[in-house]
């Protein structure tokens, strides 16, 4: 899988997972709160924010080992540095 193809990935599962909370939150709130709500969907509420949580602590670590930054013209992968700002991409040169 390309750094292009994974932070796309990355893009849709964040999408997903934001846009299902936000429908069950609203759903939740037709039904007239979370003590109305059915049980079923206080496990849904649950498990998405588990799962989000889940995703967030595996992402983070996984960049934070990685230590590579992409590069916002071409995609390309570039080591990060402490104390800089900027760099130049070795891939296309911005």
């Amino acid at each position: 899988m390309t750094q292009v193809q994974l932070k796309r990935l990355r893009l849709g599962a964040y999408s997903a997972l934001t846009a299902s909370m936000v429908v069950l939150a609203a759903t939740m709130k037709f039904f007239g709160g979370v003590d109305n709500a059915p049980a079923a969907m206080l496990w849904m509420v649950t498990a998405l924010a588990a799962f989000f949580v889940i995703l967030v602590v595996f992402d983070s670590v996984y960049r934070a080992t990685t230590k590579n930054s992409l590069c916002i013209h071409c995609g390309g992968s570039r080591r990060m540095q402490s104390f800089r700002f900027y760099g130049e991409c070795p891939h296309c040169g911005k």
